[in-house]
């Protein structure tokens, strides 16, 4: 990968061109210079390549594009209250990871890469089988041998090879990496250049709202790469000058499956009062300690059934900068939310449901507050994926 990686536990550098995480078990973070994104906008591109030059470089004639990003923006009322919905599920395989996949295939083939396997709960997988279509490389997605059977389709729609494994998501990343001796393992959970792509939503946001930062942007969360692009999209622009201050992030979990719900309820708990960030050694300590368990079953929100994010700690820290809010909510919360997008004219799977449901706890509960200005939910995934 790029000379511009380094792990985030030890800080060291690959040890070869092809290593997608570090000898001691550490995913990468991609440090790069681009250029301050609204101030280098190309507007004749269209999508998030009009933020070519605030992304990582690539040669001429790599970049891997299906018209991905600029998705609407569209104000809605919600059980009484007004949100910002993101429409990620237009992008072109109808959800967010088209932002990261576009970024990392184009790396990917900038790099020679041919062949590539992927663990994926559906949307991932079905992401990357588009964007490596497109590149010419050969993809083979493992998925829980539960996923929705139209993301499965998907997939196999675009050429790739779908491989179904019984048990959960562990089972399924270790049937993955077995496989991935002889093709490269692009993993979008530990693919630095993946998380890349979704900085481009921050960037959007700002521009569609004339320039100013909402106060909230509600997330759902498995591994937390959506959550992480946005924590750095923001940060692009306060070094910028472009934004004063971020806006607070909202991770949203599905009860079942909210190890980050549990580890920033601990770690909140340990600022110094209320309304005060938690310090660097504790949140050191609790990155240590490593995910809480989860009470596991089943969930609608099948996109982000993960007991053990990759980059646990550096979600929590993204919170922590953030002020942030972590939210779990019960299926039949998300299936009523779910009911309330439906009747204001928006089809969204269910984990796009769980992240407004988690809005609407939050300003019910008061950790958000509607007075501070615009709260945003994305929609990271249409309700035609999970037809049966």
């Amino acid at each position: 990968m790029s000379a511009g990686l380094r792990c985030t536990l030890c800080g060291a550098a690959p040890e070869d061109a092809g290593a997608w995480r570090c000898s001691c078990g550490g995913p990468f973070h991609l440090a790069f210079a681009g250029e301050a994104p609204l101030e280098s906008v190309e507007p004749e591109r269209a999508g998030l390549w009009r933020y070519r030059r605030a992304l990582p470089p690539l040669p001429p004639g790599e970049i891997i594009t299906l018209g991905e990003g600029m998705t609407p923006l569209v104000p809605a009322r919600l059980e009484g209250r007004d949100l910002l919905l993101k429409c990620d599920f237009c992008n072109p395989t109808g959800s967010w990871k088209d932002r990261g996949w576009t970024v990392a295939v184009s790396h990917l083939r900038s790099r020679g890469v041919a062949r590539v396997v992927e663990d994926s709960s559906g949307n991932a997988g079905a992401s990357l089988a588009a964007y490596g279509a497109r590149a010419g490389m050969e993809v083979t997605v493992f998925v829980p041998h539960d996923s929705p059977a139209m993301k499965r389709r998907q997939i196999e729609a675009y050429g790739a090879q779908v491989v179904r494994v019984e048990g959960g998501r562990d089972a399924v990343a270790s049937a993955c990496l077995e496989a991935a001796h002889d093709r490269f393992y692009a993993g979008h959970a530990w693919n630095p250049h993946f998380l890349a792509g979704p900085r481009t939503l921050a960037w959007e946001l700002v521009e569609q709202m004339g320039g100013q930062a909402p106060a909230a942007v509600c997330v759902p969360v498995g591994q937390g790469g959506l959550l992480l692009g946005l924590a750095h999209g923001f940060a692009d622009l306060v070094a910028a000058g472009s934004l004063d201050r971020a806006p607070r992030l909202v991770a949203v979990q599905s009860a079942a499956f909210a190890p980050l719900v549990e580890g920033w309820r601990r770690l909140a708990g340990t600022a110094p009062g209320p309304g005060a960030a938690p310090g660097a050694p504790e949140l050191a300590a609790m990155v240590a300690a490593g995910p809480p368990a989860v009470r596991g079953g089943d969930t609608l929100a099948d996109a982000i059934r993960t007991p053990r994010p990759v980059r646990y700690g550096e979600v929590l820290a993204a919170l922590a900068g953030s002020r942030g809010v972590a939210v779990a909510v019960e299926d039949d919360v998300i299936s009523r939310a779910g009911h309330a997008l439906g009747r204001a004219g928006f089809d969204a799977e269910p984990t796009s449901a769980a992240a407004a449901a988690g809005a609407l706890l939050a300003l019910a509960e008061g950790s958000l507050h509607a007075g501070d200005g615009p709260v945003v939910v994305v929609l990271t995934g249409h309700g035609l994926k999970g037809a049966a």
